[in-house]
């Protein structure tokens, strides 16, 4: 008895090709994400040696903003009536350049909190507001 048996190949049809090409669509797609999350990943060990957490790989959800702007805040209570400039602010935090623009918008959400304010001097100071400071007095 012959057992060995060959399936004759068939031709591939229209909806099967669709269906692949979906499916190594979806694949690629997967493979680029994981690519993303690892380059993330290695950019935060290069950083997380000197720069705080919070900043290392930064959110940008509204938790991530609170949580940075609270940080932000609690070093400028730090500093006094003589407040910080954004480059003391970095410093302290250890935060590289390429991380200052999202300080910047931590600033900016303090200030739309009205939280902190500019310190009026030559240089750009910021420090906490004091309760009995007017929006005019910015």
């Amino acid at each position: 008895m012959d057992t060995d048996r060959f399936c004759a190949a068939k031709p591939a049809t229209e909806t099967a090709l669709r269906e692949t090409e979906a499916r190594l669509v979806r694949l690629i797609r997967e493979l680029n994400a994981r690519f993303d999350s690892i380059e993330v990943r290695i950019n935060a060990l290069h950083l997380h040696s000197t720069c705080h957490p919070e900043w290392v790989a930064p959110g940008a959800g509204a938790g991530a903003k609170a949580r940075r702007a609270g940080i932000v805040e609690a070093v400028l209570l730090m500093s006094g009536a003589a407040g910080m400039t954004v480059p003391e602010l970095a410093g302290y935090l250890h935060i590289p350049v390429s991380r200052r623009e999202t300080l910047g918008e931590d600033l900016s959400y303090l200030v739309a909190e009205e939280r902190i304010q500019i310190v009026p001097s030559r240089n750009k100071r910021w420090r906490i507001r004091s309760h009995g400071t007017s929006k005019s007095n910015r």
